[in-house]
C-alpha cells in the first residue's frame, strides 16, 4: 500500500472538511482551507516515489469541486494554472492508477471559461452566459477583482446576521440574498440579488 507524503494526507483531510462544508450549504468557509490546500501541494515536488503529478491534479480537482469559482474566479484560475502546468510532467504510468483521469483538455476548457469571465472589458456578461450556457443574469460586480477580496468576508458577516437557527429550506434564498445585500450596503456596496436581475424567474 502506498503511503503518501504527508502534504498530501493533510491535504485529504482538509478537501473531507471542504465537501463536509458544501454539503452543508457553507462553501464559502472553503475558501481559506483551499488555500492552504493549494499551499501544502505548492511545497510538494511534482513526483516522488510515494506519489505522481496525478495525485496533485486529482486532489486540485476536488478543490475545485468545492469553491464557488464565480466568486473566486482569479484564484480557480490559479489553482487551475498550476494543473495544466502538471499534466506537462505526467507519463502514461501515473494515468493507469486512476480510472477516469482529468485531461488536459477538460482544464485548458475551464481556464478558457474563467479568463474570459474576469475579461471585463473584453467579453460582455451576455456574451459569456450565451457562450457558457448560463441562464440567470448576475451584477456585474461579482466580476470584479473587489468582490473576490471581500468574498470571504462578506460570507461570514452574512452568516452571522442569518444566524444558526434559522432555517434553510424552502424561502431561505430570500433571506440570505437580502441579509448579504445589507453587509455589502454597508461596505457601500450596492448589489442586486439574483430575484433583482431576473424578475420573471421563480426562486424558492
Amino acid at each position: 500500500m502506498k503511503i503518501y507524503p504527508f502534504q498530501i494526507r493533510r491535504s485529504v483531510r482538509l478537501l473531507k472538511r471542504m465537501r463536509s462544508n458544501s454539503r452543508k450549504m457553507m462553501m464559502w468557509k472553503n475558501y481559506p482551507l483551499a488555500k492552504e490546500v493549494v499551499a501544502m501541494l505548492d511545497a510538494l515536488s511534482e513526483r516522488s516515489g510515494r506519489h505522481s503529478p496525478c495525485d496533485k491534479i486529482f486532489l486540485m480537482k476536488i478543490l475545485l469541486d468545492n469553491i464557488s469559482k464565480s466568486d473566486t474566479p482569479r484564484f480557480a484560475i490559479s489553482v487551475l494554472e498550476r494543473q495544466a502546468a502538471l499534466f506537462k510532467s505526467v507519463s502514461e504510468e501515473d494515468l493507469k492508477e486512476y480510472d477516469d483521469p482529468l485531461t488536459v483538455g477538460e482544464v485548458e476548457a475551464e481556464l478558457g471559461k474563467w479568463r474570459e469571465y474576469i475579461d471585463i472589458d473584453g467579453v460582455t456578461e451576455e456574451e459569456w452566459c450565451r457562450k457558457y450556457h448560463r441562464y440567470l443574469r448576475f451584477d456585474p460586480i461579482e466580476r470584479t477583482p473587489l468582490w473576490e477580496e471581500i468574498y470571504y468576508e462578506v460570507e461570514k458577516e452574512t452568516d452571522e446576521a442569518i444566524g444558526r437557527n434559522a432555517p434553510r429550506g424552502m424561502g431561505f434564498c430570500f433571506l440570505y440574498w437580502s441579509s448579504k445585500a445589507a453587509v455589502l450596503a454597508r461596505r457601500g456596496i450596492f448589489w442586486k440579488s439574483p430575484h433583482e436581475m431576473n424578475p420573471r424567474v421563480m426562486f424558492d
